[in-house]
């Protein structure tokens, strides 16, 4: 049984949500099974596959789920994150742009996978945190 038990204190309006890496994922499966709940979706680096999914779906497809969000979408990702995660945000980003989901991508010039929190940052990567945050 599938019960939902709601707290008084509990919010009453659409939420946002911030995904991060693998959140990105789970951040779609939910807006795709709860999408009036969910007003917005960023996604830093947010990956569009199910990280349990067979190797050449995650290399070579989105998650089914992308075809039920209707959730407006921001992606923020570095120019030089790994070519997979860049060419599965593109397949994500141009499906939800064809279904005239509103979308956005942002893509840092010069800025590595997990810009925003490396220890060994450029100055491009400390500007891009700057401008994603």
């Amino acid at each position: 049984m599938n019960m939902l038990i709601l707290s008084p204190n509990a919010c009453r309006i659409p939420i946002g949500i911030v995904g991060y890496s693998r959140g990105g994922y789970y951040s779609i499966r939910l807006a795709a099974k709860r999408g009036k709940d969910i007003a917005v979706i960023a996604n830093y680096a947010g990956h569009m596959q199910n990280p349990n999914a067979p190797e050449p779906e995650q290399l070579f497809s989105v998650a089914p789920e992308i075809a039920h969000v209707n959730t407006p979408m921001l992606f923020q990702i570095g120019e030089q994150d790994y070519e997979p995660r860049r060419m599965n945000d593109g397949r994500a980003f141009y499906n939800l742009y064809e279904r005239g989901v509103p979308i956005e991508m942002q893509y840092y010039p010069l800025a590595r996978r997990a810009f925003d929190f490396r220890n060994d940052q450029t100055p491009e990567e400390k500007i891009a945190m700057r401008e994603s945050g």
